[in-house]
């Protein structure tokens, strides 16, 4: 099938959103996504305006023979889209109601987490949102995203109740604990089925947090991540907390206390200020001041400026590993590993402080607890081949650096513009993974972002990328 071959006049007529061909008016807009290694040249794009469209999206690309790909801002884009896709953008699904009573977030398949954050704290509540609040809620959840919340109330996936959807055969649905259960399961991390239209998350009764960032020139990396491992080893779950190496280019959009300079950052949330200001001291305790220190009370609208990540599109790789419990000089060789700070293609890389809930499920789902301590995460600028190769290079030896700390699982949602992400999940949920959708799904009409089973029909494979 190519793009000259299907009626696209029909599909146009049944739209209350809009169909874009090649050349046309925001073609190209729509196949931008956030991460821009992902080269999408669809044979259309359907800008949905509502949930009849993704239906009947679906039911045109199966009497066509081609496949579906759903996509709001694209920050998990990672395969490359050609003539045989139909892309389905959602961003104009963005819906947002919020229930104070049942603390609850009823959202659309396009809504950020920015959506969710204002009205929610205007009840004293905050949804488990990750470090960038430009990031679509669905994608996040879908793929067990990790919130500055985490270590008091778990992963946002196993806080998801309902989510409505379209099947293969173009019937939207809702899933339920009672009602297509095991859908619902696969959507708690595991990457869903189908096409989600609308989700029902649980929010959590937090107003204001301690929150900000702590950071050094970079050469005092070393000691400050020593102090910073030493600390979390007695922390409660009421911090989480993220200790980052970081490159940062002299643009205007970067706040000017970080513009062009290398840099050791502590970014530090807690839900009890006192043992929030406890934390920060001990971490910096016999150190000389930071050139940064924004802690101060924050609402959940504000978290997404502590982590400085980027906001427009950039062509970004990046890996991500869980680790068991760390030592100190174990975590400096990894992250010194990475060059940065020495001109080379990675530009930040991280260890995020798991445990507490985050090892312990809400809910039943693909992936809603994770048993490691640490996340290790490094992401890099990756234009062309040659600076592909590099960053890899340099992520490999980060890897091998902490080896005997790894549990052998990755993070999908933090596999920036990868194609797979297959021992996301644990083995036996990884079966269970593919036996759903090989009911729901039986003719692989759906070709997520980011693949968590491998050997499906007419699954992507690797050589499907520009970089990959």
């Amino acid at each position: 099938m190519t793009r000259l071959d299907a009626p696209w006049p029909e599909l146009a007529g049944r739209l209350a959103g809009a169909l874009r061909l090649p050349g046309e008016p925001d073609y190209r807009h729509l196949t931008t996504p956030m991460n821009a290694t992902a080269e999408q040249r669809p044979a259309a794009v359907v800008a949905a305006g509502d949930h009849a469209d993704l239906a009947a999206a679906v039911r045109f690309a199966a009497r066509h023979g081609l496949r579906i790909t759903p996509q709001a801002t694209g920050h998990g884009a990672g395969s490359d889209l050609g003539d045989g896709h139909l892309l389905v953008d959602t961003r104009r699904l963005t819906e947002v109601t919020i229930d104070p009573v049942a603390r609850t977030a009823l959202v659309g398949a396009g809504a950020l987490w920015s959506d969710v954050a204002d009205p929610a704290e205007r009840h004293g509540l905050q949804g488990l949102a990750g470090t960038a609040l430009d990031v679509g809620v669905c994608g996040y959840t879908c793929y067990g995203g990790f919130s500055w919340l985490a270590r008091q109330y778990g992963l946002g996936s196993g806080r998801l109740r309902e989510v409505e959807y379209v099947d293969h055969t173009g019937r939207l649905r809702r899933a339920t604990e009672e009602e297509d259960p095991e859908v619902l399961w696969a959507y708690r991390g595991g990457g869903g089925v189908g096409l989600a239209a609308r989700m029902l998350i649980e929010l959590v009764p937090v107003h204001t947090v301690w929150a900000g960032a702590l950071a050094w020139p970079s050469e005092m990396m070393p000691e400050i991540v020593e102090r910073w491992m030493e600390v979390t080893a007695e922390v409660s779950e009421a911090v989480t907390s993220i200790a980052m190496l970081l490159e940062l280019p002299p643009l205007p959009a970067i706040p000017e206390e970080f513009r062009g300079r290398s840099i050791v950052h502590l970014g530090i949330c807690a839900t009890d200020a006192e043992e929030g200001r406890a934390f920060a001291r001990a971490c910096q305790l016999g150190f000389p001041a930071p050139i940064v220190d924004s802690l101060r009370h924050r609402t959940g609208p504000r978290l997404g400026s502590i982590h400085l990540d980027p906001d427009a599109p950039n062509p970004g790789l990046a890996d991500a590993r869980m680790l068991r419990a760390l030592r100190p000089e174990t975590a400096v060789a990894a992250l010194s590993a990475t060059g940065i700070g020495a001109g080379g293609p990675l530009i930040m890389a991280e260890l995020r402080h798991l445990g507490g809930a985050v090892g312990r499920p809400v809910r039943e789902g693909a992936l809603t607890s994770v048993d490691a301590q640490y996340l290790i995460h490094a992401v890099g600028h990756a234009g062309d081949h040659a600076e592909a190769a590099q960053l890899d290079q340099r992520l490999a030896a980060m890897l091998a650096a902490c080896a005997p700390a790894l549990t052998g699982q990755c993070s999908a949602a933090s596999r920036a513009g990868r194609l797979d992400a297959f021992t996301a999940l644990i083995p036996p949920h990884a079966e269970r993974l593919a036996r759903v959708l090989a009911e729901h799904d039986p003719g692989s009409l759906f070709q997520p972002a980011r693949a968590l089973v491998p050997d499906r029909p007419g699954a992507i494979t690797r050589t499907a990328s520009r970089w990959n």
